[in-house]
């Protein structure tokens, strides 16, 4: 298979610095490896000292699996990682979520802990994508039924913080923790597993959710893979490509690539990084 790479960042704000990561395998070869972190940390750190947090999970995690070179061994390679976090960086308060793609030739595995999607452009649907991840965040019904323990010990809790947007008829919930005083935490955070955030444990966890999708190794595919500044950006990219005809010629990767760059705002609310990932069969040599 052939496996052609595009990728787009665009830091909030527009700041210099974004606070999302990532990294791909070198060679088009399989297993081919991308992780997308997305990182965050308290309003009086430094844009930089988040990125450079986001910049070592992104690099441990490839750097494992470069090692073990097996979907099976994402367990193994996130404890790693979250045993070096805490090591390199103790009960400082940064955090990150972090997903993970293997690409085998007949399938490609997913690791997700926190809210970095993964779409497959689908011309067979009309808003031209099909989602094959879930947020992990309180709202989750599967991340509901995994927080339960926690909420009864009265240690963690759900509370609106305010509204999501300004259409929304309710408050969007994060994650808060009981303080040494009684008290509510004033920080919170929206996603529910990642790596860091000490205080937030053990609700907050870095255990991954896995899963994996089959494909058909003579039929081409686009993924498109973000975090979660990304998320509404690719969605119109793939609903745009599909009513544009979605024809995948040779220049089909830059034209979509081109698409997304023309819908990203010049300074977006939050960090943008999106990868694009088209896979094509071999094509015979006679």
């Amino acid at each position: 298979m052939k496996i052609d790479v595009s990728v787009i960042m665009t830091p909030a704000h527009g700041k210099i610095i974004s606070e999302d990561a990532f990294r791909v395998s070198q060679k088009s070869t399989v297993p081919f490896f991308v992780t997308v972190v997305d990182g965050h940390g308290p309003g009086h750190l430094l844009n930089a000292e988040t990125s450079g947090f986001s910049q070592f999970v992104a690099d441990q995690l490839s750097k494992l699996f470069q090692q073990k070179k097996n979907a099976n061994a994402f367990d193994d390679i996130f404890d790693c990682v979250q045993k070096q976090v805490s090591v390199m960086y103790g009960d400082l308060p940064f955090g990150a979520v972090a997903s993970c793609l293997c690409i085998q030739p007949d399938s490609l595995t997913i690791a997700q802990a926190g809210d970095c999607r993964l779409y497959r452009f689908d011309v067979e649907e009309e808003c031209g994508y099909t989602l094959l991840t879930q947020d992990h965040c309180v709202e989750n019904a599967k991340e509901m039924i995994r927080l339960r323990p926690f909420y009864q010990t009265g240690q963690f809790a759900p509370i609106g913080n305010g509204y999501d947007d300004w259409m929304s008829a309710f408050p969007e919930e994060r994650l808060h923790y009981k303080t040494k005083e009684g008290n509510w935490s004033t920080s919170s955070l929206e996603p529910t597993r990642g790596f860091g955030d000490p205080e937030f444990h053990p609700a907050f966890t870095h255990v991954p959710e896995i899963r994996s999708v089959a494909f058909d190794a003579t039929q081409e595919v686009l993924y498109g893979f973000c975090s979660d500044g990304g998320a509404k950006i690719l969605q119109e990219v793939f609903k745009y490509t599909r009513w544009n005809g979605g024809c995948r010629d040779e220049g089909f990767l830059e034209r979509v690539s081109a698409t997304t760059k023309m819908f990203i705002p010049n300074k977006p609310e939050d960090d943008v990084t999106i990868i694009l990932l088209r896979i094509q069969p071999n094509l015979p040599t006679s």
